[in-house]
């Protein structure tokens, strides 16, 4: 059944770099029948390219359930993922931020050292500020921490893997994911900040920018009212 709920403007970049030829740092966007965006971001551990890509391969198959799940389901999610990787025979250890983003809210869920944003003009806000960083997915012992946050406004969500938030001081990190014309723009920005002098990267780097512009209910509701009179006269 369709819902009235303000629907989401946005526009979305994805980058990934490494100071090697075989990066294990992962990422997936995925927009849902509901117009909601499931991302995720995902770290190898000390050889888990296998795990991250699993993390990620999992997280854009339940895209459309992650976007039904409220805050508490998201930890199961997590700790099913942590048990399935530990059963798997290659795929070591990982880190994982996903979260679901609609008009009205975040809501996801982290572990590790990966880590989530949400950009304004007042600054950041870390998402995964709470998040436990080890143990890692993989381990059979990971302790995912949900969160949630209601949006009010226009703003860049920002989600990487730390090959840039150990490299990249966080006020350089907000300048150039607010200031930039463009998700396109924020995220070339960002994975400059990630790199050395020379271009050549510190670290793996998964990173994806999010530009939100949100549209009110009494707008989304006038489109739809117009739609349906073209509809009937026609």
């Amino acid at each position: 059944m369709f819902s009235f709920a303000a629907l989401p403007n946005y526009s979305v970049a994805l980058r990934r770099a490494s100071y090697r030829e075989a990066s294990e740092d992962r990422a997936v966007t995925v927009t849902t029948f509901t117009e909601s965006l499931v991302l995720a971001v995902a770290g190898g551990v000390v050889g888990g390219g296998e795990a991250a890509s699993l993390a990620i391969e999992t997280v854009e198959f339940e895209a459309e359930k992650l976007a039904r799940k409220g805050k508490r389901l998201w930890r199961g999610f997590f700790r099913a993922l942590d048990d399935a990787l530990v059963a798997h025979p290659d795929a070591g250890q990982t880190t994982l931020v996903a979260l679901c983003l609609t008009s009205q809210k975040i809501i996801g869920a982290s572990v590790g050292s990966s880590e989530a944003w949400w950009i304004t003009a007042d600054g950041h806000f870390d998402l995964t500020e709470a998040q436990k960083r080890k143990p890692t997915l993989g381990s059979g012992s990971a302790e995912p921490v949900p969160f949630e946050l209601k949006l009010s406004g226009p703003g860049t969500l920002l989600l990487a893997s730390d090959g840039l938030f150990k490299y990249a001081d966080p006020i350089a990190i907000t300048e150039a994911a607010r200031s930039a014309v463009s998700a396109d723009v924020a995220a070339d920005a960002l994975l400059a900040l990630a790199s050395a002098p020379a271009g050549r990267f510190y670290d793996d780097v998964a990173l994806i920018v999010v530009r939100v512009e949100t549209k009110s209910v009494r707008d989304t509701i006038a489109l739809w009212t117009r739609f349906l009179h073209r509809f009937k006269a026609g």
